[in-house]
């Protein structure tokens, strides 16, 4: 979850950084990169297909002096291109607005339902009812009971604050922690912000996280795939958060100096 607009606040009243804050300084800007490079790069190959068959479209009216079909429909394709607002399209700002609406709407979908048992038969965007369907019939299966969802907590000794996804219990009473993510790929970033959650819960309430679930929602296709972490993965992420604790803090001291 991102960081409240109050802000997380101690005891004390003093305002600390949200995880999702911590871990934006660390954050892997490759997938990003790559993603916007091919959004351009298939609008460049429409270019380049559309300008060969206008080509030959030229050639074909200059040796015949003729505007046979073939030459109209080529033109007519050219026109549907230029209609079609290509630089919008290759601008991956207007297509990731696009991409990210069908996987947040899952999420949604998925928490309604889980968190405030609200079911859904909206059928507007296929792509994000079928991965609400898949999502729940992987609930389903696993007997899971939401006990929270969303809860502001705060680390009076670590200083953070952060927003967890929900909170569920199994029927053998294990805790489970469910985090949402509508990334096209999974990082590791997302093991390292899960340990962060962990200690919060433990530290605030006191609670025993015996498992993590990463519930993931492509943002472009809406495909959905639970991803579970063990208490060794949680444990490592939890170690490396300290460190970009310790970062961040340097980090910040460096910042009021410009």
């Amino acid at each position: 979850m991102p960081t409240p607009r109050a802000g997380y606040y101690n005891k004390l009243g003093k305002r600390v950084s949200g995880v999702t804050t911590i871990m934006s300084n660390f954050k892997n800007p490759a997938g990003l990169m790559y993603w916007s490079a091919d959004i351009a790069l298939e609008v460049l190959r429409e270019v380049f297909t559309l300008l060969t068959d206008y080509r030959q479209a030229l050639i074909t009216l200059k040796e015949t002096n003729k505007l046979d079909k073939k030459v109209l429909g080529r033109f007519k394709e050219l026109d549907a291109f230029l209609e079609s607002k290509p630089l919008n399209r290759a601008n991956y700002k207007n297509e990731q607005t696009k991409a990210t609406g069908t996987g947040t709407l899952a999420h949604e979908l998925i928490h309604l339902h889980t968190v405030e048992g609200e079911p859904t038969h909206d059928h507007s965007n296929k792509d994000a009812f079928l991965a609400y369907q898949n999502g729940m019939k992987w609930w389903n299966e696993q007997n899971l009971k939401i006990i929270s969802a969303e809860e502001q907590l705060i680390s009076e000794f670590y200083n953070y604050g952060g927003t967890y996804d929900a909170l569920a219990q199994r029927k053998n009473k294990k805790l489970v922690l469910i985090d949402y993510k509508t990334n096209k790929k999974l990082y590791s970033d997302v093991i390292i912000q899960c340990g962060a959650y962990v200690n919060l819960l433990h530290e605030a309430k006191g609670l025993w996280i015996d498992e993590v679930v990463i519930l993931h929602v492509s943002k472009e296709t809406g495909m959905f795939k639970p991803v579970h972490l063990s208490r060794r993965e949680i444990e490592e992420g939890w170690e490396i958060f300290k460190k970009f604790l310790i970062l961040h803090e340097d980090k910040k001291k460096l910042d009021k100096m410009i």
